[in-house]
């Protein structure tokens, strides 16, 4: 997921942002059909309790504005992850690191660790994605 890793390294967004529409007019000079998905999640807590909550939320904005400014598709996994956390994750005290959508209870994928989503974070990214699809594909 291009983004994530951007934003919790602290990427300039400005340079970000330049390179996804360079990458974009790429693709879509080449005849693809662009879906651009939104940051994960980094953290299973209720939304806002995130170390890097305020980030994800800034680069998902960023995404969100590139994918209408360009006709691309947009699979809003950022915000689909953050309702599933608030509606599912119970224990906003602790903020219950047990595993509700990812394996590691943490993250969906970071290059060079196998974590990976669970059987319901596979179901929530396999729908967002298809959101995106039908999107893209309907216009």
């Amino acid at each position: 997921m291009i983004g994530t890793m951007d934003a919790i390294s602290w990427t300039n967004q400005l340079v970000f942002q330049n390179s996804l529409v360079s990458l974009i007019r790429i693709a879509q000079e080449a005849g693809a059909k662009v879906i651009l998905s939104t940051t994960s999640i980094y953290g299973e807590r209720k939304p806002g309790s995130n170390a890097y909550d305020q980030a994800l939320s800034q680069f998902s904005e960023i995404i969100r504005n590139i994918a209408f400014s360009s006709n691309s598709g947009l699979s809003e996994l950022y915000h689909d992850f953050s309702w599933y956390e608030y509606r599912y994750n119970i224990y906003p005290e602790t903020g219950l690191y047990d595993s509700i959508l990812t394996l590691d209870g943490y993250q969906l994928c970071r290059i060079g660790y196998s974590c990976s989503p669970n059987s319901h974070g596979n179901t929530l990214v396999a729908n967002s994605v298809a959101k995106g699809m039908i999107q893209i594909l309907s216009n």
